[in-house]
């Protein structure tokens, strides 16, 4: 079906990511219709590497299928800001916590002012969730770059010959980040920031700001 990419990455929430390195060309296949949709004028997509936590789906990073964990309650943390919106779906079960830390002036633990809210979302829930962002993926601007996955073993192939697992990332010097619709490739958020966290109908981004779509 496709022929001359330079490798595929992680099939995760129904599409695979396939990059053309040299050209710094980008595709996702559906995994489920085979459709393909070239993604344009960006640098980077997901499913090739991970930025630590710092890009996320509903808590989610994409290193693996999030699809296939749905046998059980999904729990994830989230900001506070968007506990309404979980909440009104049958299924989602919130829970909010107080930070707390030890101060060594007082010896005794106090509250840090920052709060944290935990989603437990059954499983019909959070496959419907993932569902409604299937198709919004984030996207990067940058120097691309890529890498032997030195932590990944090698894939034996038909032929008897060694596949080494490849990385692609781009320079943490001037990475930013967005989020594009890949069916339209319009961005549903500009590629200025660092964190990113896809929920439905809304982005939480960097500081803590929610961005509704």
């Amino acid at each position: 079906m496709l022929e001359g990419f330079t490798d595929i990455g992680v099939y995760s929430n129904g599409l695979i990511p396939v990059i053309f390195f040299n050209e710094k060309r980008f595709l996702y296949v559906d995994g489920d219709t085979f459709e393909i949709y070239e993604i344009k004028n960006v640098d980077w997509i997901s499913g090739f590497h991970y930025v630590g936590n710092d890009l996320n789906y509903m808590g989610h990073n994409y290193r693996t299928d999030p699809t296939k964990k749905t046998t059980d309650y999904y729990k994830f943390k989230t900001i506070e800001g968007v506990k309404n919106m979980f909440e009104k779906f049958d299924g989602c079960e919130t829970t909010v916590k107080t930070e707390r830390k030890f101060d060594f002036d007082l010896q005794k633990m106090v509250e840090t002012g920052k709060v944290e809210t935990t989603c437990a979302l059954s499983p019909q829930l959070s496959h419907k969730l993932f569902n409604e962002i299937k198709y919004y993926r984030i996207v990067g601007r940058g120097v691309l770059s890529k890498g032997l996955d030195m932590g990944s073993k090698p894939v034996k192939l038909e032929d008897g010959s060694n596949y080494n697992p490849r990385f692609f990332t781009l320079s943490e010097k001037n990475d930013l980040y967005g989020v594009v619709d890949v069916r339209t490739n319009k961005l549903l958020l500009e590629t200025k920031h660092k964190k990113i966290d896809v929920l439905p109908n809304a982005i939480i981004v960097d500081s803590g700001e929610i961005i509704n779509y």
